[in-house]
C-alpha cells in the first residue's frame, strides 16, 4: 500500500495529474516542452504529450527524442521537428490512426495538442469502427 503525506495528498486533491505535481522528476526522454522551461502552465496535456512520445516509440522503436548530452535532447524536445513514425519505418506499415494521434499529441504548444485522454479514445475507437475499411491489415 502507498501512503502519502498531508502535503501529496492535497496535491493530487488539487490536480490529479503526476505532471503537475513534480514536473522537475520526469524523464527527459519523455518531459514536454512545457515542463523543460517550467513555465507554469502544466496540466494534463503535459501527460497526453507524454504518452505520444511513448506511443512514438512503440511504432518506431526508437525514441522522440536524442542526444549525447542532456541539454541536447532537451534542446531536441524544444526546438526540433518530430519526424512523422512512417518517415522513419519504412519496413512495416504504421497505421494511419495511431500516428495521427502520436503526432497531435506530440504538438510543441499544448493549446494545439490533443486535449483529453477521452479525445484520443474517440479517434481510436472511430478508426476500429468506422474507418476499418481504409486500415492497412
Amino acid at each position: 500500500m502507498l501512503f502519502r503525506s498531508d502535503e501529496e495528498e492535497e496535491a493530487v486533491s488539487d490536480n490529479n495529474t503526476l505532471a503537475s505535481r513534480r514536473p522537475q522528476q520526469a524523464s527527459p526522454l519523455y518531459m514536454s516542452p512545457e515542463q523543460i522551461v517550467n513555465d507554469g502552465e502544466i496540466d494534463e496535456r503535459t501527460d497526453l504529450y507524454s504518452l505520444g512520445a511513448v506511443l512514438f516509440e512503440i511504432l518506431t522503436l526508437d525514441t522522440l527524442a536524442w542526444g549525447d548530452s542532456l541539454d541536447e535532447v532537451l534542446e531536441h524536445t524544444l526546438r526540433g521537428n518530430p519526424p512523422t513514425p512512417s518517415a522513419i519505418v519504412k519496413d512495416r506499415t504504421i497505421p494511419r490512426a495511431l500516428e495521427t494521434v502520436c503526432m497531435r499529441c506530440l504538438e510543441k504548444k499544448p493549446e494545439h495538442r490533443i486535449q483529453s485522454a477521452m479525445e484520443i479514445i474517440q479517434e481510436l475507437l472511430y478508426w476500429l469502427y468506422v474507418d476499418s475499411r481504409y486500415r492497412p491489415f
